[in-house]
Parts: C-alpha cells; sequence; structure tokens
C-alpha cells in the first residue's frame, strides 16, 4: 500500500524491476522513535537527529514484515529478487515461497522467460554490466576501446616519429617526440631524444634498415624510460616515416 492506496491487481504479466524497486520507498516513509518519545520521518536516505542529537538513518531496504506486507498487498504471481547478495536475495525469495507466491533466484545475466505463468531459466547467460554508447551515433563501446581511452586519459600520449629512407637506407634524421596530457620539462624531454637516438645508433645496420624493429624498439625503449624517470604509463605510439 502506497499513499493510502491499495495497489492494483498484477495479471499476466511480471511485475517490473523498477515496481520492485520502489519497495524501497516504503522505507524511507517509516517513523521512528527518538529516544524522547519523538517521531521523526527518514526520506531520501538522510540523517536527522534526534532531541539527544542521536542520529537515526535509513538507508531504504525495507525490513521483513515490510517486504511480507507488500507480498500481501500485491500478491504477484512470481517474485524475481533484484540488487543484493545471494543471501539476500533468497531471503526474499523465501518470504515469496512461504506465502505461496512463486519465486526465481538469478544470478546475473542469466536469461529468464515467461511463458503461461511460469518463470523459468533458459541456461542462456546474457552479456551484462555498463553499457556505455559513444556520443557519436548510437554505437556501443567495446570494453577495449574504453580502456585505451581511460589510459589517455589518465597517463596520457606520447608518439615517436623517426623519419627513414624510402630506399632502405635506415633512419635519415633525429627521433621528435610529441606529448599530449603528460607534463614533461624540457630537460625530461631532451634526455628521452637523447637517449633513444643512441638506442637506435646501438643496433646494426641490418636491424636498422627494418622499420618494424624501429617501431618495435622505440615503443619498448620509451615505455620503460618514461615509468623510470615520471612513474606514469603513458599510451605510446611509435612512426616510422619514410621520406
Amino acid at each position: 500500500m502506497l499513499n493510502g492506496h491499495k495497489a492494483p491487481p498484477i495479471r499476466n504479466h511480471v511485475v517490473d524491476v523498477l515496481v520492485i524497486l520502489a519497495i524501497s520507498l516504503v522505507a524511507q516513509a517509516l517513523a521512528f522513535s527518538a529516544p524522547q518519545g519523538r517521531a521523526v520521518i527518514c526520506a531520501d536516505s538522510a540523517q536527522y537527529q534526534a532531541a539527544a542529537e542521536a542520529p537515526i538513518h535509513v538507508s531504504g531496504h525495507p525490513h521483513r514484515s515490510e517486504l511480507a506486507r507488500m507480498l500481501d498487498l500485491m500478491r504477484p504471481r512470481v517474485v524475481v529478487p533484484v540488487h543484493g547478495r545471494r543471501r539476500n536475495l533468497e531471503a526474499v525469495a523465501d518470504i515469496a515461497r512461504r506465502r505461496g507466491i512463486g519465486a526465481l533466484v538469478a544470478e546475473n545475466g542469466e536469461e529468464l522467460a515467461w511463458h503461461r505463468g511460469e518463470v523459468t531459466s533458459t541456461g542462456e547467460l546474457r552479456p551484462v554490466g555498463r553499457i556505455l554508447l559513444d556520443d557519436v551515433g548510437e554505437e556501443v563501446l567495446d570494453p577495449s576501446v574504453l580502456h585505451h581511452r581511460r589510459s589517455l586519459a589518465r597517463e596520457g600520449l606520447v608518439v615517436a616519429v623517426l623519419p627513414c629512407s624510402c630506399t632502405g637506407q635506415g633512419p635519415v634524421g633525429e627521433p621528435q617526440l610529441h606529448v599530449s596530457g603528460l607534463p614533461l620539462s624540457p630537460a625530461v624531454r631532451d634526455h628521452l631524444l637523447a637517449g633513444l637516438a643512441g638506442e637506435l645508433a646501438r643496433a646494426g645496420v641490418l636491424a636498422r634498415r627494418d622499420p618494424e624493429w624501429l617501431r618495435s624498439t622505440m615503443s619498448r625503449w620509451l615505455r620503460s624510460e618514461l615509468r623510470r624517470r615520471t612513474r606514469r604509463r603513458p599510451v605510446v605510439v611509435a612512426l616510422v616515416v619514410e621520406l
């Protein structure tokens, strides 16, 4: 019963998750007796102080008796508890079963089917969790893409560019660094450029003519040196540009 009105009967459909979660609103309108006999109405999980400065707090989760009362009023065909640990979900299901109401406890991602008044598990597991959409279009972001974006925002980006001869003669100039989102002092930047050039100069002739070796060597050396110098793990991109 909400706001003094009896809930309408539920026919031929599963109670929506939002309706089930609305049970928590019942607890937010309960009166608690303060030590001096005063009553305090708790709402929105706010904390109130009684006359003796005793804190009274409500989380929005109803008591067993309130859940039982809610089920007695609504009389759903099936109860599927959500939002809680396994023992909490089983406890709610037990309250429903004691009243002759069907109950099913499902794991996250477990697919349920509603057929002829019965809810059963299909045995299928569906992807669950946060689903994030790109701000351009409606494409769902892949977890690897999201991880890469978070790394860029948290640690920054370092791009190393090495000009090479298109005739296969190897590097024809010094490496360049382009940094975004990572504060580097001029001294550290100069050290990185000099150290990277020295690392490439120590390679043999054949290795210096191999673009893949040049890219992997620049990436490996820069990641290691940046961790040592800045204690950060920025995203490192190495480019070999043929001229």
